[in-house]
């Protein structure tokens, strides 16, 4: 007994390019098997590489410029002030008298009407434009970074189009390219 018929693959897979460029890998022949996961077909990326290099400097570069904004705004938040009466001198009676007042005062309960307590110069120094400055570098370079961050995945997700892999394990039946198209 004799039967005629042909046989067709229960799955098929149609690989196409998703990025222009030249071939520099193909896996098999016509008949050969690949396996699930295999790289099948890869395109030039020599371009990319350089792209990729150039966008990690650039991340590298942005990681040291919001370090350094981070710590120009804790310096503008907590950092020593200078006095600008008198030096280390007066500071140093700045910081004896004004926390004796103030112990004075509450002594006395709001004897001289609703006074509010004295601060030393050190307290009542700070430069709220120049730490706002500093707090709005910080945020900038925190969104360059995150931009600096998102050109890698952009080109990550360039890598991946210029490779193919078999999503299953499977053989070659029809090759339309070769190393070099």
């Amino acid at each position: 007994m004799r039967l005629g018929g042909y046989v067709e693959p229960r799955n098929s897979v149609h690989l196409t390019a998703q990025a222009p460029g030249r071939v520099v890998y193909v896996a098999g022949a016509e008949g050969d098997r690949v396996a699930a996961g295999q790289l099948v077909v890869a395109l030039d990326d020599g371009m990319l590489q350089a792209q990729y290099r150039g966008a990690w400097a650039s991340l590298s570069a942005e990681m040291a410029n919001s370090q350094n904004a981070q710590t120009q705004l804790y310096q503008k938040l907590y950092g020593p002030r200078t006095s600008p009466l008198g030096g280390p001198l007066y500071d140093a009676y700045d910081r004896a008298s004004v926390p004796l007042y103030n112990m004075a005062q509450s002594f006395m309960g709001g004897l001289f009407g609703n006074s509010f307590p004295m601060q030393t110069q050190q307290q009542g120094q700070h430069d709220w434009s120049a730490l706002n400055n500093a707090r709005a570098e910080y945020e900038g370079r925190m969104a360059a970074l995150a931009g600096a961050q998102s050109q890698i995945d952009a080109l990550d997700a360039q890598f991946r189009d210029r490779r193919a892999v078999a999503p299953f394990t499977a053989a070659i039946i029809n090759r339309h390219v070769r190393v070099g198209d």
